[in-house]
Parts: C-alpha cells; sequence; structure tokens
C-alpha cells in the first residue's frame, strides 16, 4: 500500500514540477479585527442627535475590507465574546498586550485600532462653498510579533457643494467618514500585504494524509508542494512580557492530492515527508525559493517583448503564455538577471551583464537563472529584430521571423 502511495505522489511531482511550482494563483487573505473606534469629538448635529462617527467608520471600514476580498474580517460578536470571557472592559481603551493575547485566541494576524480626534466644517462665504473635515487615527498591531506597525494621523476633507451654516452637513459627514475609511483600508492593505501568506493543518488523518484549511477558492492547486512547521516555545520578552510570537522548527512536506474539501476551501494532502510528528494546528508555508514563472508579453503598438514575474503587468500587453521558470531570490548556481529598458527604441534587454554597453536604462534584477547548464534546465537563446527593433527570449532555438541569433543568455527551468 505504502508504494502505490509513493508511486501517485512521485507523479504528481513529476506531473506538476517540485522545482517549479506556480504558487501565484494563491490569493493571500489576512485575518484581522478591528478591536476598537473611539470617538473623541462629543458632536452632535443641530437637532441634538449624536454624529455616531464611531459606528460610521467602523460599518463603512467594515464593508471596505469585506468587499476588498483580502481579508477574512473576524465579527464584532465574535471578539465581545472573547472580551467577555477574558474580563476584558469594552471601555475602547485595549491595551497592546491585551490586544495581542485576544489576537491569538481570535486567530487573527493583525489587530485595528481608530480613534476619531476631532471634526469641523467649514464655510466659505464667498463662494458659498464648504468643507468637513476630520482628523482620525489608525493603529496597527502585528500579533505574531506584538509590534506596532502603524500609528498614524490623518486630516481627511471633503468639499460640500453648498454652505451648510452652523449646521453640520450630514452628507458631508458620511462622505468624510466613507473617505476616511477608504485610507484605512488602503494603509490596512499595505501591512497585511508584508505578512507571508500561511495556512494550517485542521486535521491529521490515517494513512499519511491531512487537511489544509485552504482549497480551491484560495487558489491553491492539485500538486502544489508545501512546507509543515511545528510550533515550539512562545518566545517572551522579559523586560516588557509581550510575546514575539513561537520558535518554529520544520516538521515536514505535504502534497496537495484534492482541493474541493468544503466548497473549495480546504485541501486533502499527502504527507511526502516528515521529520517530526504532524499535529492539528501546526503551520503550513509556501517553500522557500522554489522557481516562479516568468510570462511573456508583447506590446504591438511597439514591438517590443516583454518578460516579467508579474502575471498582470501595467500597459497594453498581449500575453503570450509562461516561457520558462527563474528565481525571485538569490539560489545557490543562479545569477542575477538584470532588466534594462531602451527608451527610444521601445526595446526591453535582459542579460547578466549588469552593465550593457548602449542607452539602457537599468530596472533591476528581474530574476535569477543559471548560468550554465544544470540538470533540469533548458537554454534560453537571445534574438535580435533588427527592424522593429525588439530583444527576444525563447527556449526555441529556431523561432519563426527575422530574427538575429545572439546565442544562449542564461538557463532556466521549463514550464511544466
Amino acid at each position: 500500500m505504502n508504494i502505490i502511495r509513493y508511486i501517485i505522489c512521485f507523479l504528481l511531482i513529476q506531473s506538476h514540477g517540485l522545482f517549479s511550482q506556480d504558487y501565484s494563483s494563491i490569493r493571500k487573505k489576512t485575518r484581522l479585527a478591528i478591536f476598537s473606534i473611539l470617538d473623541k469629538t462629543n458632536q452632535n448635529y443641530s437637532d441634538g442627535s449624536v454624529l455616531n462617527l464611531d459606528k460610521k467608520l467602523y460599518d463603512k471600514l467594515e464593508s471596505e475590507l469585506v468587499n476588498s476580498e483580502k481579508f477574512i474580517l473576524v465579527d464584532r460578536n465574535k471578539i465581545e465574546s472573547i472580551m467577555e470571557e477574558q474580563s476584558i472592559q469594552q471601555t475602547g481603551l485595549i491595551s497592546d498586550q491585551s490586544a495581542t493575547s485576544l489576537g491569538k485566541l481570535l486567530g487573527v494576524q493583525l489587530a485595528i485600532f481608530g480613534s476619531l480626534n476631532d471634526i469641523f466644517q467649514e464655510a466659505d462665504w464667498v463662494t458659498n462653498e464648504g468643507k468637513v473635515s476630520l482628523d482620525a487615527g489608525l493603529k496597527i498591531i502585528d500579533i505574531k510579533t506584538a509590534e506596532i506597525v502603524l500609528a498614524e494621523n490623518e486630516l481627511v476633507s471633503v468639499v460640500l457643494s453648498q454652505n451648510p451654516g452652523d449646521e453640520f452637513s450630514r452628507s458631508g459627514v458620511s462622505n468624510v467618514v466613507l473617505k476616511t475609511a477608504e485610507i484605512f483600508t488602503k494603509k490596512i492593505l499595505l501591512e497585511g500585504n508584508k505578512i507571508p501568506w500561511e495556512a494550517r493543518i485542521t486535521n491529521v488523518l490515517p494513512g499519511g494524509k491531512v487537511v489544509l484549511n485552504a482549497g480551491m477558492a484560495d487558489g491553491i492547486k492539485i500538486g502544489l508542494v508545501f512546507h509543515i512547521y511545528s510550533l515550539g516555545d512562545e518566545i517572551v520578552d522579559p523586560s516588557t512580557g509581550l510575546s514575539f510570537g513561537f520558535v518554529e522548527s520544520y516538521s515536514g512536506e505535504i502534497i496537495v492530492l484534492k482541493n474541493d474539501l468544503g466548497g473549495g476551501k480546504a485541501s486533502l494532502c499527502e504527507v511526502t515527508a516528515s521529520k517530526t510528528t504532524i499535529n492539528n494546528g501546526d503551520v503550513v508555508k509556501i517553500p522557500e525559493n522554489v522557481a516562479v514563472p516568468i510570462y511573456r508579453y508583447y506590446h504591438k503598438k511597439n514591438k517590443d517583448h516583454f518578460y516579467t514575474k508579474s502575471s498582470n503587468p501595467k500597459g497594453k500587453w498581449t500575453p503570450q503564455g509562461i516561457e520558462f521558470y527563474a528565481y525571485a531570490k538569490v539560489k545557490e548556481g543562479t545569477v542575477p538577471v538584470y532588466r534594462f529598458y531602451h527608451k527610444k527604441n521601445n526595446d526591453h534587454f535582459y542579460s547578466k551583464n549588469a552593465n550593457p554597453k548602449g542607452k539602457w536604462d537599468a530596472q533591476g534584477i528581474e530574476f535569477y537563472a543559471y548560468a550554465a547548464t544544470k540538470e533540469g534546465t533548458v537554454p534560453i537563446y537571445r534574438f535580435y529584430h533588427k527592424k522593429n527593433q525588439d530583444h527576444f527570449y525563447s527556449r526555441n532555438a529556431n523561432p519563426k521571423g527575422k530574427w538575429n541569433a545572439q546565442g544562449i543568455e542564461f538557463y532556466a527551468l521549463p514550464p511544466k
């Protein structure tokens, strides 16, 4: 039975490529909780009703975060329930240490705090226009490190089409709150993007199989390989008592067999290597520095070929598929491949040479590839079209068209 299992895993690895995995389809969603939004403004409308800025901003921010499809937001009722269980008063004054403890109980990665410091309205009697401004603060705590990763104030303003006089414009208040929520969402997204993707083992099954809490709905594909890490001792700063997370140790490797469990929200995986016992709750991560796809694009107007790690580059580029696989970070035996651009000729150029001859604008390292042949790699040939002033890179040694061969530029991994 074990022989059959290993044959199946071997065939999956061969067909999907262990060293040239494409993880670009994975849609990372950061788990977060809005712990509090504190309203310090103490302002009312002219009829005496309160502005309810804290509730307005909470609702707008919650809506913006959910609609971005980049976050998993913990329901406020669950937060209140945990706070009640932990005997934490809901005064809005949650300490950073309490937030870290709460965040771990809720399983979130970021804790969000907001503050509304002041709101005021200005009138221009000459133009008969007005302006509503909101002074709002945003604080973000990384639960894993207990670090405050962002603490900023924003003065957000919206213009009113009419002079509202002394009374707060209800539409103006609503619009300035919405604009604040949009600004906060962008800042939270930037911090969320800094957190690497990870998932968890939810079930350890007989026969060397486990269930991963991410599936087809999250962009997980059959044949993808992941590494598993067990959580050891908690790292605590003795001077502050703050936790910096847990010691992680490598436990093993898994390969995805099925990605449609739970309506595509979970995956069945085979354990292909195990160093220690794998347990529920173990962390699952993308292996470090696996080969990534290098996409080829063509700009019809500029007659320019473009190669990039991005599956959606800016500009009017026509996709032409994956040309080869290379590395985003340096790997033993690889060299940097630099990207250049010739503004006059509208030509992108890729080379191992950091200082090529000609009027090339350097655009940095695009990827890392092999300078010499290595098992499993293929040569990537460089060509030049004199009329179109276009450089072209291909696995094909004899591409169609009037291309002048310029030799092998580097070696890379072929598409699966």
